[in-house]
């Protein structure tokens, strides 16, 4: 496994040891009975909440999964009273990029880093929510 892989199964796992149900949402998007897309909303304290994990299977692209993962994250958060949503990502993500300008985040810290075992831009978004 390597960087990038190990950072996710270890972000996941601590996601599902510490899952608080009314805090946190995993969404899973299935077509044709195969998982094609993913998001979730992970407590990152009692006003901030943080979105990961937002996947779309190359298959699934184009047909409004990513959009509509993003809305329903958004809402939840909304629903459950948190002031901001934030977000990390990396430059070279166009669609995902443009999805988060739709949904309302703005960028606000850009960053390299060579530490995933290739130059990467990361970038870090938010979005107000009161």
């Amino acid at each position: 496994m390597g960087v990038a892989e190990t950072a996710l199964a270890a972000g996941f796992s601590s996601f599902i040891d510490k899952y608080n149900p009314e805090r946190e949402k995993l969404w899973i998007v299935e077509r044709f009975g195969k998982i094609v897309g993913s998001v979730a909303i992970v407590e990152k304290s009692k006003k901030i909440a943080q979105l990961r994990w937002l996947l779309v299977e190359p298959e699934a692209r184009g047909l409004g999964l990513g959009h509509r993962l993003v809305q329903e994250a958004v809402a939840f958060s909304s629903e459950k009273r948190y002031r901001q949503i934030v977000l990390w990502s990396v430059k070279c993500l166009h669609k995902a990029r443009r999805l988060y300008k739709e949904a309302g985040f703005e960028l606000i810290k850009v960053k390299r880093n060579n530490s995933w075992g290739s130059d990467l831009v990361e970038e870090y978004w938010s979005k107000e929510l009161y």
